[in-house]
């Protein structure tokens, strides 16, 4: 048995979102240097250090992107093989030409089986998420969704939080597919992420997975989950976090709330850490 596995991220691709959540243009100037920061300080290295490298990692900008970060995808790209920057005219145009593309590759191939997962390009993976999915493609599995349904909620900000989380059918599927001749693959965005659920679904469930980074240009994300200290971290991934500013743990947290931002907002959590706590 022979499989190609391909990572799928949507960078900036017009039409999927054209604004994020305070209202920024996605293909605005201000936009892409914050979502560069992010992709460089996170999602990136979480991918180039998988304990597994079998797979290729196709990243899908909008092909007005500047020049300025088109070469950056250049230097990225001869810096690390598995990562392949592609364009598209549109969103629209991805959803169109993806499959066709990946179809077209896997004639030159001599594979069975084809595996898509997705990733945000603000978020990331711990260090044996790849290797986790590829212990379970056979041919059994295909037409299965493989889930990780724990993992961190990272909130950046004036006020950092780390939250633990258990989220089904989030932005972090993988989809196993048999490939067959004459007929162009599905792959994992074949339907949004939610909507996988009348597939076979194989829970990878011992431990978290994944963070998901929620900050101020996000379009949708907004930050849930059970506070957790960030030394949990240390259990996440052996990536190092140059840039990741830990110094906002909880306590420091519930300090800054109680003087700098009002007593009404530090009632309120006060009461959220005494349930805590109490557990």
């Amino acid at each position: 048995m022979c499989f190609k596995h391909i990572i799928i991220t949507r960078f900036n691709l017009t039409g999927a979102w054209l604004n994020d959540k305070n209202g920024k243009k996605v293909l605005g100037l201000d936009w892409l240097e914050d979502r560069y920061e992010l992709f460089l300080d996170y999602c990136f290295p979480s991918i180039k250090n998988q304990s597994c490298q079998n797979f290729e990692w196709w990243v899908y900008f909008d092909e007005n992107t500047p020049k300025k970060y088109k070469r950056i995808n250049c230097e990225l790209s001869n810096q690390y093989e598995n990562f392949k920057p592609k364009y598209e005219a549109s969103y629209e145009s991805f959803q169109m030409n993806m499959p066709i593309e990946i179809t077209e590759l896997l004639r030159t191939l001599d594979e069975d089986i084809l595996v898509t997962t997705r990733i945000d390009n603000d978020d990331m993976f711990t260090d044996n998420t790849i290797e986790l999915i590829q212990r379970n493609v056979n041919l059994t599995n295909c037409g299965s969704i493989i889930e990780f349904p724990f993992g961190y909620i990272l909130e950046k900000g004036k006020i950092c939080s780390f939250r633990k989380i258990n989220s089904e059918l989030n932005a972090f599927i993988s989809y196993i597919e048999k490939i067959k001749p004459n007929k162009n693959v599905d792959t994992i965005y074949y339907m949004e992420h939610k909507r996988w659920r009348d597939k076979n679904r194989i829970k990878i469930a011992q431990k978290e997975q994944w963070i998901q980074i929620v900050h101020n240009s996000n379009v949708l994300n907004r930050a849930t989950g059970q506070f957790v200290s960030f030394k949990e971290v240390n259990k996440f991934t052996s990536v190092l976090f140059d840039n990741l500013k830990f110094e906002n743990d909880v306590i420091l947290f519930f300090k800054k709330i109680k003087y700098g931002l009002g007593v009404k907002k530090y009632r309120v959590l006060k009461k959220i850490r005494m349930l805590r706590a109490a557990k």
